[in-house]
């Protein structure tokens, strides 16, 4: 039998950058036009917004928000500059509510961001449990606009691609709300089903060859 091979993700890499991401971008949107301002104005503001923040592996927070981006034109091949500019914003509202709201993203950005951001900002009212509060986050991304799940799922596959660096449990976490929640979603949506199964299996095997050394 032969084995598939491994994905491998040029945007995974830390060789990324500005130049890099508009190299791809200008193939489809022209950078004077409006949409190229739009999907610029989007990189400035989330590289901002995230100027300070690392994620845990040390790399700084925002190149998430550009790998997300590019999962969505290299992987998806979705050339629609709102829903790009989505993805670079995807986090910003849940973590930077001092700076950033939905009304701002709307205002600044149109209302169809707007949208696709507030679908993707977990609620910030109070909940009886973490469990309560996942249950009412995972309808209203079924009740966003049908992009929502496109970003959700390219979020969802850069973070376990890249989340070696959180405890065990985290990892298991994120594995088993992967396949609780979003393999079923991916798979007839057909939106990086067999992309999030590789991931999936990968750090599967990574942490139970790490459990077998200790």
């Amino acid at each position: 039998m032969t084995r598939k091979p491994r994905l491998q993700y040029a945007f995974l890499t830390l060789q990324e950058n500005r130049d890099t991401f508009f190299e791809r971008v200008h193939q489809f949107v022209l950078p004077y036009h409006k949409e190229g301002r739009v999907v610029a104005d989007a990189y400035d503001a989330a590289k901002e917004a995230f100027d300070k923040k690392k994620r845990k592996r040390g790399e700084r927070y925002f190149e998430h928000c550009r790998g997300v981006a590019l999962i969505v034109i290299d992987l998806l091949g979705n050339h629609d500059h709102e829903v790009i500019a989505g993805a670079l914003l995807h986090d910003i509202v849940e973590d930077r509510p001092d700076e950033w709201s939905v009304e701002r993203i709307e205002k600044e950005f149109g209302p169809r961001i707007a949208t696709l951001v507030a679908a993707l900002s977990m609620p910030t009212q109070e909940f009886a449990s973490r469990e309560e509060r996942m249950r009412v986050y995972h309808a209203q991304l079924l009740a966003g606009p049908p992009e929502t799940f496109q970003i959700k799922l390219s979020d969802r596959l850069h973070n376990l691609l890249t989340c070696a660096s959180l405890s065990v449990e985290a990892q298991w976490r994120m594995i088993e709300e992967t396949e609780e929640h979003y393999l079923l979603i991916a798979k007839e949506r057909n939106i990086l089903h067999r992309e999030l199964r590789q991931a999936i299996a990968a750090r599967k095997k990574a942490l139970r060859s790490a459990a077998l050394v200790k």
